[in-house]
């Protein structure tokens, strides 16, 4: 389903939040998302001497860690919370995003020679004093030395916000729209494709050039269904689908929507190597009896906006690529674009790194059962119950439910001695009483379904007297 167009929107679309007067930074820091219970152990899962880069430009750790610990701290107010370790690495990986983003726009705007005036960095001040209720920069420098916070680095950190938001606005005050934009809008396409991926093992030929000399067999009449079917690393068979404005790109969408029926664009790059396009038909869309050029601009250029933004951040990848170094980060990304084999590479490497650690062994675990190599799945499992075994003290409920899940299906007679741990291990944690709640129709207990949803009871009247 126009998979390889959304391969990196994925990633890269998972959206960042910047704000003028540093209000994300005031909030992090004073809130406590520095310190202490979740946040603690994303610091110290970052510590490692390669971390990942755009291109050759490193991503900013520290920013990495201060997002991640925002996200975790918003899910896990608690210290001692245990976050579900599914969702724990989509939220690490969607900080790392926000991260990689941030430092593309100061990249940029330190290029484009993008700086603060004394002014802006004035206003920038008085917004921090006025939503931290403090009276002058005197109270805010005690305030951030009682956190144990550096004043000149929180500073620092202001700034490049602040600087980050102005390369947003220069990147999207340009956008413009003409009439042709809105007749696009309301059009529909069928197209098919020529997909070339990267391939640095091939010594003869770079994907550039196999686009190049493609799209010159085209000009001199060779059959684009002919060259497809020869050199098309990517099966495409959506041929007869209508597609809409706005579902390939805003860079794919000027150039497709413009081409002629029968026409091929020239090479176009993306970060998986490059594509050639043909349109096959295009049609209009019917409008209604009030359509109007102008009211449909202006209805249109937020959203150009938006996506002005994003093929910022997808060009900008395209000419830096993404490398990732930090295995916690490297297994998600991998499954992300399906590179199982590389995914596990990386979930061993964790396993190497904290060998004490049942987590990565029972997310090895997982990807394998996801794709039915159930021998190597069960190894894994085995291990994540030995590794707990050994950390008595410790509560890993969401491991607990997991094994639970697996042995429902694989070995049952495992089952009993697992839902007494999982019990134990999910008392007072509600996200891990959730999900076990929603096997309770399959284990078919009566006494555990009524033990489990008493803890729920107890939680949800917990939460609703703090509330009154």
């Amino acid at each position: 389903m126009l998979e390889f167009f959304r391969k990196k929107a994925a990633l890269i679309g998972m959206g960042i939040v910047i704000f003028f007067g540093a209000t994300m930074f005031t909030g992090s820091f004073f809130t406590g998302a520095f310190s202490g219970g979740n946040n603690s152990k994303a610091s110290e899962e970052v510590r490692v001497s390669d971390f990942a880069s755009l291109g050759n430009i490193p991503i900013d750790q520290n920013r990495f860690v201060q997002y991640a610990n925002q996200y975790l701290s918003s899910i896990a107010p608690s210290p001692d919370m245990i976050i579900d370790p599914l969702v724990k690495e989509q939220i690490l990986f969607q900080a790392f995003i926000q991260a990689a983003r941030h430092t593309a726009l100061i990249n940029k705007a330190e290029k484009a020679n993008i700086v603060l005036s004394k002014e802006m960095k004035k206003t920038s001040i008085d917004s921090i004093l006025k939503n931290q209720n403090l009276s002058s920069e005197k109270e805010l420098k005690q305030k951030l030395k009682d956190l144990n916070i550096d004043y000149k680095e929180y500073i620092k950190q202001v700034d490049e916000d602040n600087i980050a938001a102005l390369m947003i606005n220069a990147i999207q005050e340009n956008v413009s729209l003409t009439n042709r934009d809105v007749d696009n809008k309301f059009s529909q396409i069928k197209f098919d494709v020529i997909q070339l991926i990267n391939n640095e093992q091939n010594e003869f030929l770079s994907t550039e050039d196999r686009a190049t000399t493609i799209y010159s067999e085209i000009l001199k009449g060779t059959s684009f269904e002919k060259l497809k079917e020869t050199n098309s690393d990517v099966a495409f068979n959506e041929q007869d689908r209508w597609v809409n404005y706005g579902a390939l790109g805003r860079k794919v969408d000027a150039i497709v929507f413009e081409l002629e029926k029968g026409e091929v664009s020239k090479p176009i790059k993306n970060p998986e190597g490059y594509f050639l396009i043909k349109l096959l038909d295009k049609q209009f869309l019917p409008r209604s009896k009030t359509f109007n050029y102008d009211d449909e601009r202006k209805k249109m250029i937020e959203e150009e906006r938006s996506r002005a933004l994003e093929q910022f951040h997808e060009d900008f990848m395209v000419e830096h690529p993404l490398n990732i170094s930090f295995p916690v980060l490297e297994a998600f990304y991998q499954k992300s674009i399906g590179n199982v084999e590389k995914a596990v590479g990386a979930y061993q490497k964790q396993i190497s790194q904290n060998p004490m650690d049942p987590m990565p062994n029972y997310m090895l675990a997982r990807l394998y059962a996801l794709t039915n190599q159930k021998e190597l799945a069960k190894r894994q499992y085995k291990w994540a119950e030995l590794k707990m075994s050994d950390l008595k003290t410790l509560k890993f409920p969401f491991i607990t439910i997991g094994l639970i899940e697996f042995y429902m299906l694989e070995d049952p007679s495992k089952i009993e001695v697992l839902k007494k741990q999982a019990v134990a291990h999910s008392e007072g944690n509600m996200q891990a009483l959730k999900k076990f709640d929603r096997l309770l129709p399959e284990l078919n207990d009566p006494k555990l379904t009524q033990t489990i949803k008493k803890m729920i009871a107890e939680i949800d009247q917990k939460q609703s007297s703090l509330v009154d």
